[in-house]
């Protein structure tokens, strides 16, 4: 495959700050950045990287850059529990449209699909989707989806639905 990241070329990589969040009884998901890449792009940078977690995430962008998808994007969440009890939000059936179609996270970076917190804790972790464009260049906006959580052990009515403005 590639001997280094230098071989995948000059750097193609966009990256939005944003500040979109909701919350649902005290517990909040907040998209704080997204980084869109080309999704060949990505994957040999993360090929070209030393550690069996860059070769994992390399080989599963791979799969899915040979089913057809065209971009991967890197979502930068943050979670917090306002709540007086714990909580947990599942990012395990978490899910985002594009271009009226729906497409599974393919990992999770920097925690647990299952992220338990805290009354008054918060995690940063990320969510790295792969999407299928066949409009343009770009993703376009994109609907963050992700189930109501559990508060104190009780389900939540509702769930989470963040728009992402990307060009």
């Amino acid at each position: 495959m590639f001997a280094n990241v230098g071989d995948c070329g000059a750097l193609r990589e966009a990256v939005y700050p944003l500040a979109v969040e909701q919350g649902l009884q005290g517990v909040t998901v907040a998209v704080r950045t997204a980084a869109v890449y080309p999704l060949e792009y990505l994957q040999c940078v993360l090929a070209g990287m030393q550690g069996a977690e860059a070769e994992a995430l390399a080989g599963v962008l791979a799969e899915r850059y040979r089913a057809g998808d065209t971009h991967a994007v890197l979502l930068d969440l943050w979670v917090t529990n306002g709540s007086r009890t714990f909580a947990q939000v599942n990012l395990r059936r978490a899910s985002v449209a594009a271009a009226s179609q729906l497409f599974a996270p393919s990992a999770v970076i920097g925690g647990r699909a299952e992220v338990v917190l805290n009354s008054g804790e918060g995690r940063s972790l990320s969510i790295l989707v792969t999407l299928r464009n066949t409009v343009g260049e770009t993703t376009g906006p994109l609907t963050l989806t992700v189930e109501a959580p559990l508060v104190g052990g009780q389900p939540v009515a509702g769930r989470y639905q963040l728009f992402i403005p990307l060009p």
